[in-house]
């Protein structure tokens, strides 16, 4: 009577766990709906600044001089890391951090860290390279307020010289269960020479060249870096999505499993119960 006990205790557990998973599922679901949704709308604004990026330079002739697209003579690098706060997405936060962990022994640079994240700064607290700063809980602050603080840090630093290229890496979402792995430079600003632009238009840059570089790389940066939060945001939002979907379908087979298990050994409980009667009615009779 005690085994059937526990079993059905099991099963009350389970139940109560697939409730939980499937809160979980639903909860991502709207969130990656609204993540993602800011995402896409994001990449079309980053197209139309490295555009106009372009435009500018090709119509220049090159003849410019902005400090956030000069190169640097350095040997550290400064890598921006976006993982999660929280756990219970699948993989999200584990292939960032070797992709991150990769990247810098990769580098032919020595690196330093800006991390985003509880996962990202738990991974890296032990390591060798210095941590400038950390955030945590960002998805829940995230504005371009709080965007242009982070760049406006990222400037300083870069005009200070003290770094080749400042890098961000992160997860972009490509669909609800599946994500890229990206690096991305922020500095310096980097155009193509043989990007398809208007050559021929006639533009009239005011008030100057340099000016209006300035603005559309600032511009740039802080878009790409919100880009950068967004994506990453959608992709753990779907990959938890994904996970608690997948917890919820094994949650409904060992429900199935246990009360399966829990059905068998009660008929066999009952009749060995009615074996016992029949021959203890027997004993009488005879």
């Amino acid at each position: 009577m005690s085994q059937l006990r526990d079993i059905k205790d099991r099963i009350n557990s389970v139940k109560k766990t697939r409730k939980m998973t499937l809160a979980m599922k639903m909860v991502s679901a709207a969130k990656f709906k609204r993540f993602s949704k800011s995402a896409v709308s994001s990449r079309f604004i980053i197209h139309e600044l490295d555009y106009n990026i372009n435009q500018v330079c090709h119509n220049a002739d090159g003849l410019f001089d902005v400090p956030l697209m000069e190169p640097v003579d350095s040997d550290r690098d400064l890598i921006l890391v976006i993982a999660g706060d929280r756990g219970l997405c699948g993989g999200f936060n584990s292939n960032i951090l070797k992709f991150s962990s990769q990247y810098i022994k990769q580098s032919e640079n020595d690196s330093e860290l800006m991390l985003f994240g509880k996962k990202a700064i738990s991974f890296f607290k032990h390591s060798q390279d210095p941590i400038i700063g950390s955030y945590e809980n960002f998805q829940e602050t995230l504005s371009i307020d709080v965007i242009d603080t982070i760049v406006s840090e990222c400037v300083d630093l870069y005009l200070s010289k003290k770094y080749e290229k400042i890098v961000i890496l992160y997860n972009e979402f490509k669909t609800a269960v599946t994500t890229n792995l990206i690096s991305k430079q922020l500095f310096p600003i980097r155009w193509d020479t043989d990007d398809d632009c208007d050559v021929d238009q006639n533009i009239i840059i005011e008030p100057s060249v340099d000016e209006v570089l300035a603005d559309l790389c600032k511009s740039y940066v802080k878009y790409s870096l919100y880009n950068a939060f967004l994506e990453s945001s959608a992709a753990e939002q779907g990959a938890r999505m994904a996970a608690m979907d997948a917890a919820s379908s094994n949650a409904g087979d060992m429900i199935d499993e246990l009360t399966l298990i829990y059905n068998r050994q009660r008929q066999a409980q009952i009749t060995t119960e009615l074996s016992e009667i029949v021959a203890g009615a027997e004993a009488l009779v005879s």
